[in-house]
């Protein structure tokens, strides 16, 4: 008798503990995107066919095609257009801009693991991570100089001046990353 309550007992005290363990621990949030900008990350997306997540083993945001193959991916600009329409030129180039910043992180850490000899994580960044990141990107970038003209002017200004906060951001994740097992072990 007291191994069958046992054995309906245990996997209910298993399950609630494991529950307890969720909710205080909570999900992985990621909060590289903003709440408006998810919103318009989804409704872009879906508009072309693609999805986005997170890849805890290499730490980055990643986008990815539903559909299609891994380089080549369906012509979008008509219904990214229709997507968008409504959108201000400054929300958009500035959300334009995040994406950009997401595949000049993307590059960066592949360089990385090009120069480590991590060819497997160099390998996954280089061909499922970021082609589709590229490809998005460039269709905000040229729906951005479509509404604003004037942004031809400021665009390679701009897209350098991420290039270097990016740099200066994973140099400095990697001095924590050291710090933290070396000094204050």
């Amino acid at each position: 008798m007291k191994s069958k309550f046992a054995m309906i007992i245990l996997p209910c005290l298993l399950l609630v503990r494991c529950a307890t363990y969720y909710h205080l621990l909570g999900e992985d949030k990621n909060t590289f995107y903003t709440d408006q900008q998810k919103i318009i990350l989804e409704k872009t997306l879906k508009s072309i066919d693609f999805d986005y997540g997170y890849s805890m083993d290499v730490d980055l945001n990643y986008l990815y095609p539903l559909y299609q193959g891994l380089t080549e991916f369906k012509p979008g600009d008509k219904e990214l257009v229709r997507a968008i329409d409504g959108m201000n030129a400054g929300t958009l180039i500035s959300y334009s801009e995040k994406i950009y910043w997401l595949k000049s992180m993307a590059a960066h850490k592949m360089r990385g693991y090009e120069k480590s000899g991590d060819w497997k994580n160099y390998t996954y960044v280089e061909k499922y991570l970021l082609p589709p990141i590229k490809y998005y990107s460039e269709l905000l970038e040229k729906q951005a100089l479509k509404k604003d003209k004037n942004y031809a002017d400021q665009i390679e200004k701009r897209k350098k001046a991420i290039d270097r906060k990016v740099l200066l951001r994973m140099r400095r994740q990697e001095f924590e990353e050291l710090w933290k097992y070396d000094y204050n072990s």
